[in-house]
């Protein structure tokens, strides 16, 4: 087995599904919901490493697109390359890269694998990030913006999570870096039908006429009721003022352009996909253009 200095070096193409067992079986009893049985542990990354909607491939998207940020982001760049982020020294280029590498194998890993719930797996990706490599980086600012980056991964926008920005993002570039690759880790209808192939795998409705439009748009209600455009209006909802930085803002921005063409998207899945007749097509095309006159797409 690798040891864990090694193993934080390794690239996103060359960590295989053996490697992480073993790991995961070497600290499994130090996690909270971690399954404590090698058998399990593998039929988690096996499913991991299959799963296109939470897990490998996913993993693989954000990483890329993490990089491609990075590179049209000079200035927070050399403020993560300096002192001025709140680290006691600045994270180097090498370094940010596998944070990089670690966080998009880790933030949805609990999600994919084990069933962790929405609301805690974020924790738990932060807690076995910690657990991998506290001997490595003890002390470490990389394994701190580690975690930063992995603890609210999730968050999208005051409207859904009904806070402000989290103050993760505004000390640490590294995290909102991360955020914005998996907010925008694929173009804006890879997003969407990638959505809707995880509601059609979990059984979720594709539309309730029965949610009133206060609930579906202010994201309210228990989410096991929400149905698949809820879900989708979901990833639209955010805007550049969700970002904190004005590099990432922009970029957000550019990615958000796709939006225009969105509702023309969800309502072709309903007419070839779901099969909906035209007065369905019709009530859905009204609620959408309300929705996006209300979020200001």
């Amino acid at each position: 087995m690798l040891n864990a200095a090694t193993l934080f070096t390794v690239g996103i193409s060359d960590l295989y599904p053996a490697i992480l067992v073993d790991y995961l079986v070497a600290i499994a009893r130090q996690i909270p919901n971690m399954p404590q049985d090698r058998e399990a542990i593998e039929r988690g990354i096996d499913k991991y490493w299959n799963d296109q909607d939470h897990g490998h491939p996913h993993a693989v998207q954000v990483y890329t697109r993490a990089l491609e940020i990075m590179r049209q982001s000079p200035l927070l760049l050399s403020c993560i390359h300096s002192c001025r982020t709140g680290c006691a020294q600045g994270i180097g280029p090498i370094e940010l890269e596998q944070i990089m590498v670690w966080s998009s194998q880790l933030h949805d890993l609990g999600r994919s694998a084990f069933g962790i719930s929405v609301k805690d797996h974020e924790l738990f990706g932060a807690e076995v990030a910690t657990t991998l490599f506290n001997g490595v980086l003890l002390g470490s600012d990389a394994l701190v913006q580690l975690r930063l980056a992995l603890l609210r991964h999730d968050y999208m926008c005051l409207r859904v999570d009904g806070e402000g920005l989290p103050s993760i993002f505004m000390s640490s570039p590294i995290a909102e870096i991360f955020r914005l690759a998996d907010k925008t880790s694929c173009p804006v209808e890879g997003e969407i039908r990638r959505y809707y192939a995880t509601g059609k795998k979990c059984g979720t409705p594709f539309f309730n006429p029965k949610i009133p439009d206060e609930v579906r748009f202010s994201f309210g209600g228990d989410r096991k009721d929400w149905d698949e455009i809820m879900w989708i209006m979901f990833i639209l909802s955010m805007s550049p003022e969700d970002f904190f930085f004005g590099e990432t803002r922009d970029l957000y921005r550019e990615w958000a352009r796709q939006k225009s063409g969105a509702i023309q998207i969800i309502l072709s899945i309903a007419q070839h996909q779901e099969k909906l007749d035209s007065m369905q097509l019709g009530v859905i095309g009204v609620m959408l253009q309300d929705f996006r006159k209300f979020c200001g797409l």
